[in-house]
């Protein structure tokens, strides 16, 4: 039942009127009503009891129109709610199917306005909410006083901290990145934005200069290598897929240990001539710097 009613479209004049006009049924009606729903699923007591309660859930709805949504939406939430609460009601106990039905009506609304309030999650506890829904009242001129922010913690019985730190998310309404700065500019807010992980150029030029140098000191240290170094070192630590000392042994007709000795000593010239190539270029360039402040 409640799926069905997800699907329609909106509420026409026409059947707000008639809800508007429509007396609210007496204690015997409701029980009478909602029990030929309940046992017999009779679309005439169903129709009945909308049309009674409607001006429930309209009035419900109207508290909530400040915050920016459809008020049809608002309507067929309210609805939902209605329904919902006729699918839990139980005609046997002492209690009246408007009083009961208020607080469906009401959940049921503040569930989709605080699904549709933003794109970032407003919050699900039952603190969260209250906050969200309480926030506006103690609003004065825009901003919530130190005062009035204690009164509301007093109120929800959470902390002022709580609040503080939530309520300029739930007092502003999302905007978007492609919105203009100003009404006389076509600037968006988008071109403000700064993207922290992007490397300035400056940084870019600098590190590429860094790998390409770092690729010239390893290419001339492998040019200290023998061959029998160089196949292996390519071979463990430069190829793709690198290969095991086993396979290295049986393709050089060594044992794997005498690999890893050879490997290790060949590391070892690899970094001591690297370390040279780098002592080399600090060198030429503080002789570089002495010819300049001689000249």
């Amino acid at each position: 039942m409640v799926e069905k009613y997800k699907n329609t479209s909106g509420f026409n004049n026409n059947f707000l009127s008639k809800s508007m006009n429509s007396p609210l049924l007496s204690k015997d009606q409701e029980q009478s009503l909602t029990k030929l729903w309940k046992d017999n699923k009779d679309p005439k007591a169903l129709e009945k009891i909308i049309l009674s309660y409607s001006k429930l859930v309209i009035r419900i709805a109207s508290q909530f129109k400040h915050y920016g949504l459809p008020f049809n939406d608002l309507l067929q939430e309210g609805h939902i709610g209605l329904l919902l609460a006729l699918d839990k009601f139980d005609p046997s106990r002492e209690l009246r199917f408007s009083t009961y039905s208020r607080w469906w009506v009401k959940a049921t609304i503040q569930e989709y306005v605080l699904k549709n309030w933003s794109i970032v999650k407003t919050g699900s506890s039952s603190a969260q909410k209250s906050l969200f829904f309480n926030l506006r009242r103690f609003k004065v001129n825009g901003v919530i006083s130190h005062k009035e922010r204690k009164k509301m913690a007093n109120l929800l019985g959470v902390k002022e901290k709580f609040i503080s730190d939530r309520e300029n998310h739930i007092l502003m309404k999302d905007a978007s990145l492609n919105a203009p700065l100003t009404s006389d500019t076509v600037e968006e807010w988008q071109s403000f934005l700064v993207d922290n992980k992007q490397e300035s150029p400056e940084d870019a030029f600098i590190k590429n200069d860094e790998k390409t140098k770092k690729k010239e000191w390893l290419t001339q240290a492998l040019s200290s290598l023998n061959e029998r170094e160089k196949i292996i070192i390519n071979s463990r630590h430069i190829c793709e897929t690198p290969l095991t000392l086993e396979n290295i042994g049986k393709d050089l007709k060594i044992s794997k240990e005498r690999v890893r000795q050879i490997e290790a000593s060949a590391i070892s010239k690899l970094k001591l001539r690297i370390k040279n190539l780098v002592l080399e270029k600090e060198n030429k360039s503080k002789n570089i710097n002495l010819c300049s402040f001689s000249g």
